[in-house]
């Protein structure tokens, strides 16, 4: 009996250590566990979506870029006044005198008066056009036409030429008075002198006569001079 009390006690000791240990294998499992347990990861902040057209304030900052980076930066342009008129590039620009019209003509003096035409870049007007006066091989307009204005210096007979001073088929109207849109014409010619023209009217002291000049409708402009 002694020695089953003795091994009883002893079996009871040895199941108090055992429990110990499992309770010490326990908690040292659990403190593992909860050193190892994984720290949430911060999530990164969400960037907010650029809208469509908005330009990046910070990249177009001028004082953030190189002096390389600055040039490619686009500068606005200046501004134009409302009284500021603009010429289309694919336009000729306005030839020097206006006498692509009839209301500003080149003015012309003396006798005799040398009338120089550059018609390359002139425009087929609206006035004296259509006149029976100068109905020649089927038309009666005056193509790439421009305006002289020569006051008569004596009475009598004019002539009007371009024989021998030009290559270009011609075609001139002569009008009396300065009045644009003109009347009829006093007289008119196409060609004279093989492709060129000239014609004779009748003139007065002191009287403003408006001189056409312009090619036969669809013939290649010029340059040349009528006397």
């Amino acid at each position: 009996m002694g020695n089953c009390r003795r091994f009883t006690n002893v079996v009871r000791v040895l199941a108090v250590v055992g429990a110990v240990g499992a309770l010490a294998s326990v908690a040292d499992a659990q403190s593992v566990n909860k050193n190892t347990k994984k720290q949430p990861v911060s999530k990164p902040q969400a960037v907010p979506a650029k809208k469509p057209g908005q330009p990046n304030r910070k990249l177009m900052d001028p004082s953030r870029l190189n002096a390389q980076q600055r040039k490619t930066i686009p500068t606005p342009g200046p501004s134009l006044t409302p009284n500021t008129k603009f010429v289309p590039m694919n336009q000729p620009m306005a030839r020097g005198g206006g006498n692509d019209e009839c209301a500003t003509p080149d003015i012309v003096s003396g006798s005799p008066a040398t009338l120089n035409f550059d018609n390359n870049t002139s425009t087929t007007g609206t006035s004296g056009q259509g006149n029976n006066a100068c109905l020649f091989f089927g038309l009666t307009n005056l193509d790439r036409d421009e305006w002289f204005l020569w006051t008569a210096t004596g009475t009598g007979t004019a002539t009007l030429t371009a024989c021998g001073t030009t290559t270009v088929d011609t075609k001139v109207a002569v009008y009396g008075g300065a009045a644009c849109p003109p009347a009829g014409p006093i007289a008119c010619n196409d060609d004279s002198c093989g492709l060129q023209s000239q014609l004779t009217f009748a003139c007065t002291t002191g009287q403003q006569y408006l001189v056409q000049v312009g090619t036969y409708p669809g013939a290649t402009p010029g340059t040349g001079t009528f006397t």
